[in-house]
Protein backbone atom coordinates (compact mmCIF):
# COMPACT_ATOMS: atom_id res chain seq x y z
CA UNK A 1 0.00 0.00 0.00
CA UNK A 2 1.57 3.31 -1.02
CA UNK A 3 2.45 5.84 1.66
CA UNK A 4 0.17 8.37 -0.03
CA UNK A 5 -2.81 6.18 0.83
CA UNK A 6 -1.54 5.46 4.34
CA UNK A 7 -0.64 9.06 5.12
CA UNK A 8 -3.09 10.34 7.66
CA UNK A 9 -3.05 13.37 9.95
CA UNK A 10 -0.09 15.71 9.58
CA UNK A 11 1.31 13.39 6.93
CA UNK A 12 2.26 10.71 9.46
CA UNK A 13 2.43 7.19 8.06
CA UNK A 14 1.56 4.07 10.09
CA UNK A 15 5.32 3.46 10.45
CA UNK A 16 5.77 6.92 11.98
CA UNK A 17 2.88 6.31 14.35
CA UNK A 18 4.24 2.92 15.38
CA UNK A 19 7.73 4.35 15.93
CA UNK A 20 6.44 6.41 18.85
CA UNK A 21 4.36 3.73 20.58
CA UNK A 22 5.66 3.15 24.08
CA UNK A 23 4.50 -0.49 24.06
CA UNK A 24 6.58 -1.22 20.96
CA UNK A 25 9.75 0.21 22.54
CA UNK A 26 9.14 -1.79 25.71
CA UNK A 27 8.50 -5.01 23.80
CA UNK A 28 11.67 -4.63 21.72
CA UNK A 29 13.75 -4.43 24.91
CA UNK A 30 12.95 -8.01 25.91
CA UNK A 31 14.62 -10.09 23.24
CA UNK A 32 13.82 -13.76 23.03
CA UNK A 33 10.21 -13.67 24.16
CA UNK A 34 6.87 -13.71 22.37
CA UNK A 35 6.17 -10.03 22.87
CA UNK A 36 9.52 -9.02 21.38
CA UNK A 37 9.01 -11.30 18.40
CA UNK A 38 5.51 -9.91 17.79
CA UNK A 39 6.74 -6.31 18.02
CA UNK A 40 9.63 -6.98 15.68
CA UNK A 41 7.34 -8.65 13.11
CA UNK A 42 4.93 -5.73 13.26
CA UNK A 43 7.72 -3.19 12.79
CA UNK A 44 9.38 -5.22 10.04
CA UNK A 45 6.04 -5.49 8.20
CA UNK A 46 5.48 -1.73 8.21
CA UNK A 47 9.06 -1.06 7.17
CA UNK A 48 8.71 -3.48 4.28
CA UNK A 49 5.47 -1.90 3.09
CA UNK A 50 6.33 1.76 3.44
CA UNK A 51 9.07 4.24 2.69
CA UNK A 52 11.33 4.14 5.74
CA UNK A 53 12.54 7.69 5.16
CA UNK A 54 9.11 9.20 4.41
CA UNK A 55 8.56 12.64 5.91
CA UNK A 56 5.55 14.18 7.58
CA UNK A 57 4.42 17.77 6.94
CA UNK A 58 7.21 19.12 9.18
CA UNK A 59 9.81 17.04 7.35
CA UNK A 60 10.31 14.55 10.18
CA UNK A 61 11.00 10.86 9.63
CA UNK A 62 10.14 7.83 11.78
CA UNK A 63 13.76 7.85 13.02
CA UNK A 64 13.47 11.47 14.15
CA UNK A 65 10.21 10.75 15.94
CA UNK A 66 11.62 7.69 17.70
CA UNK A 67 14.68 9.72 18.71
CA UNK A 68 12.55 12.51 20.14
CA UNK A 69 10.72 9.92 22.25
CA UNK A 70 14.09 8.43 23.34
CA UNK A 71 13.16 5.05 21.83
CA UNK A 72 16.58 3.53 21.22
CA UNK A 73 15.33 0.03 20.36
CA UNK A 74 13.03 1.39 17.64
CA UNK A 75 15.86 3.59 16.36
CA UNK A 76 18.19 0.58 16.19
CA UNK A 77 15.73 -1.35 14.01
CA UNK A 78 15.06 1.64 11.77
CA UNK A 79 18.78 2.22 11.24
CA UNK A 80 19.38 -1.49 10.62
CA UNK A 81 16.66 -1.42 7.96
CA UNK A 82 18.03 1.63 6.16
CA UNK A 83 16.73 4.76 7.87
CA UNK A 84 18.99 7.68 7.02
CA UNK A 85 20.15 9.57 10.12
CA UNK A 86 21.33 12.66 8.23
CA UNK A 87 17.97 13.75 6.80
CA UNK A 88 17.01 17.25 7.94
CA UNK A 89 13.49 18.31 8.80
CA UNK A 90 12.02 21.71 7.91
CA UNK A 91 13.72 23.28 10.93
CA UNK A 92 17.10 21.97 9.72
CA UNK A 93 17.46 19.35 12.48
CA UNK A 94 18.51 15.71 12.09
CA UNK A 95 17.79 12.74 14.35
CA UNK A 96 21.23 13.32 15.90
CA UNK A 97 20.31 16.92 16.69
CA UNK A 98 17.20 15.71 18.52
CA UNK A 99 19.21 13.11 20.46
CA UNK A 100 21.73 15.77 21.52
CA UNK A 101 18.96 18.22 22.40
CA UNK A 102 17.26 15.53 24.52
CA UNK A 103 20.50 14.58 26.27
CA UNK A 104 20.21 10.91 25.30
CA UNK A 105 23.84 9.76 25.24
CA UNK A 106 23.14 6.22 24.03
CA UNK A 107 21.09 7.50 21.09
CA UNK A 108 23.79 10.05 20.24
CA UNK A 109 26.37 7.25 20.13
CA UNK A 110 24.09 5.05 18.02
CA UNK A 111 23.41 7.82 15.51
CA UNK A 112 27.07 8.78 15.24
CA UNK A 113 28.11 5.23 14.25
Amino acid sequence: IPNQIWSMNEGKTPLMKLAVEFQLEQALRYKGNETHDWARRKLDFLIKHSEINARDISGQTALMLATQHRFIEVAKVLLEKGALPDIKDKSGKTALDYAIQGGHTALVKLLMN
